[in-house]
């Protein structure tokens, strides 16, 4: 059973991206991430959501693939920047980051760094420890 949204599907599908196929599987690797995740098209992309939306997809003109990792729309002043292991990830605040896709990488990959990222800015799931 998929879990991607209809309407990120009809948007991505309209932008005629010459990485459709990659952007599809990225979508897929973000969701693999957490199970909480709901995905819907927020900031003109798609966007993942677990209460607060927390990991966006840049789609830029041409031939661009970003993923956002953000704690929503304001800037927080709880924000301190977790630990992520990914060297290409661009801090743009101590509660943004962001990670270009090459045109060749594999979308998986960002199943592991989305973990992270959820795992230190998330809400916990009932039942889970404290971090």
């Amino acid at each position: 059973m998929t879990r991607l949204d209809a309407s990120a599907t009809a948007h991505v599908d309209a932008m005629a991206h010459p990485r459709r196929e990659q952007i599809e599987r990225a979508r897929e690797a973000v969701l693999a991430a957490d199970d909480r995740l709901v995905e819907s098209v927020k900031w003109n992309a798609p966007s993942y959501a677990i209460g607060a939306h927390l990991v966006t997809l840049r789609l830029r003109p041409g031939d661009r693939v970003e993923v956002i990792l953000h704690r929503g729309v304001a800037a927080r002043a709880d924000s301190v920047a977790p630990a992520l292991e990914d060297p290409l990830l661009d801090w743009r605040a101590p509660d943004r980051a962001v990670r270009a896709l090459a045109p060749d990488e594999d979308p998986r990959l960002l199943t592991p760094l989305v973990r992270q990222w959820l795992a230190a800015v998330a809400p916990r799931a009932e039942g889970t420890p404290d971090r």
